[in-house]
């Protein structure tokens, strides 16, 4: 499986499409540090873990589009052509998706990662390197991608096996959510949260922490997002195993 994963990772990021989509958005990354980033969030510094979280939350719907893109793109005609060689792979045609979407998984976050180096260079450029709290940095980071992203990832799983074309309507969805005027503990992608919270402290540029409520509510992002992910994996044998006794009956 380690193998597989491998050579899914390896063919997603020497993919031209894929390598086009990250320079786009770094592209966007760059107008983005440029323009808000710049000038600082809510009263804080531009190098501060809150101007950090806005910049990654900003980036987070054009990541989840991607993610949600080449999961469509598993169900594709092309893709569907190919089935009758990987099915015949002594792997179960299930966990083969669920390592293929792992590995776009893993693309995507690399991108974000990479997203997460322009903010360091753009900012360090300007503010000295030894003055950016990289550290400070990791826990806006997680918070921001990784319930966000397992979601996305598991949501798109389940729809796509009802129909690919289904997960084109998901990102849609997801686009959709930046700007509905949710509480913090629901947003998915929590832009808002970065812009309005600070202020609400009553400190100029405070320190960066996190309402329990926010806490609880990123965590149920990835714990839904787990289930779906093992719910698609299960539903997924569960199909190709039908599949395979009515071929024999």
């Amino acid at each position: 499986m380690i193998k597989i994963f491998r050579y899914e990772l390896k063919k997603l990021l020497f993919n031209r499409f894929f390598a086009a989509l990250m320079i786009v958005t770094l592209c966007y990354g760059y107008m983005l540090l440029r323009g808000s980033v710049i000038l600082g969030i809510a009263n804080t510094a531009p190098f501060s873990p809150w101007s950090f979280g806005f910049y990654l939350s900003s980036l987070l719907p054009m990541l989840a589009a991607i993610l949600l893109f080449f999961i469509a793109h598993l169900s594709s005609k092309q893709e569907k052509m190919t089935q009758s060689l990987t099915s015949a792979a002594p792997v179960p045609p299930g966990l083969y998706r669920f390592v293929r979407c792992g590995a776009i998984f893993t693309g995507v976050f690399l991108m974000s990662a990479v997203c997460c180096l322009l903010g360091y260079i753009f900012l360090g450029s300007l503010f000295r390197l030894e003055n950016i709290p990289v550290g400070e940095w990791l826990l806006p980071g997680l918070m921001v991608l990784v319930p966000a992203l397992l979601f996305t990832a598991g949501l798109g799983m389940v729809v796509g096996m009802w129909r690919g074309w289904a997960v084109y309507g998901v990102i849609g969805v997801v686009l959709l959510s930046a700007f509905l005027p949710l509480p913090n503990w629901a947003l998915l992608i929590p832009t808002a949260f970065f812009m309005d919270y600070p202020k609400t402290l009553g400190v100029l540029d405070p320190a960066f922490s996190i309402p329990s409520s926010m806490a609880a509510g990123r965590f149920v992002y990835c714990v839904l997002g787990i289930l779906l992910m093992a719910g698609s994996l299960r539903l997924r044998t569960q199909t190709s195993l039908v599949k395979s006794k009515r071929l024999r009956q």
